[in-house]
């Protein structure tokens, strides 16, 4: 769906475009993937334009992640909209839910009967293997074959055992259930941390890390290019007198400019990726909040810029 947006941004390029979305990740998400959203364009969540007093015209409002968005606020921003303004709408029910009471999206394609208005893509390209589409569609539209399609495609799961060491691709990631527990979140990443044999673990506070480790940048403002969920690898950590510095591998090419802008730290460009270092003032830790149960400091400095959260910690992957 957000191929299709870019596609019917790129045709209408020379208008005046607003792109909307609920959360500000998902707003990062689409800024990357437009490809030319042009000079005229605008990013901003839907929460924000319908708490604004004047707004500008535009020729066409792009509205993604349509199943997290309220009835309520979409009423607001429908009363917000000029009657001629072209309106694109993108989601997927079967994905997040609103928060609050939003079930204006499921009923939307039955309400716009204009022809043409309405475009289902019913295809996935995450996967080619047909048992597990076929499973997919079983389980988005609730059919009866579910449980038959699990025991005689499968298996599709197994006993957690030693085997879940040996990586089976170079971007395994493990789903965990909760968080607590012996197989809980915490417990797979002190294991999988233990696992990693490329250095000494260096305690900071209450938590550890090792030159190795695979990380997730959380959703944090402090950073526009270091967007949430983006992956990367500790390369290396020095620790100081009240302080700490990370070196990582990130998988996305950052330019001189870009870094600058973003008071990032720029090391050299790597394959397919750039090496970022960042340093932490642990002088500057003040409260804590929880990631899930996996604890960090709510408030840091990180280049002597104040940030939400600290951004390194590993994960569980093979």
């Amino acid at each position: 769906k957000t191929t299709l947006i870019n596609y019917i941004s790129n045709l209408m390029a020379n208008q005046r475009k607003l792109f909307l979305t609920k959360t500000h990740t998902a707003l990062q998400n689409l800024k990357r993937r437009i490809d030319n959203p042009g000079t005229n364009s605008d990013f901003i969540s839907i929460d924000s334009f319908t708490k604004q007093v004047n707004l500008p015209d535009y020729d066409v409002i792009f509205v993604d992640e349509c199943s997290t968005i309220d009835n309520r606020t979409m009423g607001r921003f429908l009363s917000k909209m000029s009657p001629d303004t072209f309106l694109v709408l993108a989601g997927d029910i079967h994905q997040i839910e609103s928060i609050e009471f939003g079930n204006w999206f499921f009923y939307a394609k039955d309400v716009i009967k204009t022809p043409g208005a309405n475009v289902e893509l019913l295809s996935t390209w995450r996967t080619q293997d047909q048992a597990l589409i076929s499973l997919w569609n079983e389980v988005r539209t609730r059919a009866d074959m579910i449980t038959e399609k699990l025991v005689i495609n499968g298996p599709y799961s197994e006993d957690i055992g030693p085997n879940v060491f040996k990586r089976e691709c170079e971007d395994e990631v493990i789903l965990c259930l909760n968080y607590d527990g012996k197989f809980g979140l915490n417990n797979m990443n002190n294991y999988f941390q233990a696992a990693n044999t490329k250095g000494e673990a260096i305690p900071w506070a209450e938590w550890s890390y090792k030159v190795g480790d695979p990380i997730l940048f959380n959703d944090s403002k402090r950073f526009d290019l270091l967007y949430n969920n983006l992956k990367g690898r500790i390369v290396d950590i020095e620790k100081h007198s009240g302080s700490i510095s990370f070196t990582v591998d990130v998988e996305i090419p950052l330019t001189e400019l870009m870094r600058k802008r973003d008071g990032i730290e720029f090391i050299e460009s790597i394959e397919n990726g750039t090496r970022i270092r960042n340093q932490v003032s642990y002088a500057e830790c003040q409260t804590a909040e929880t990631l899930g149960t996996m604890r960090v400091p709510a408030e840091f400095k990180l280049n002597n810029v104040a940030c939400s959260i600290l951004l390194f910690f590993p994960i569980s992957t093979g």
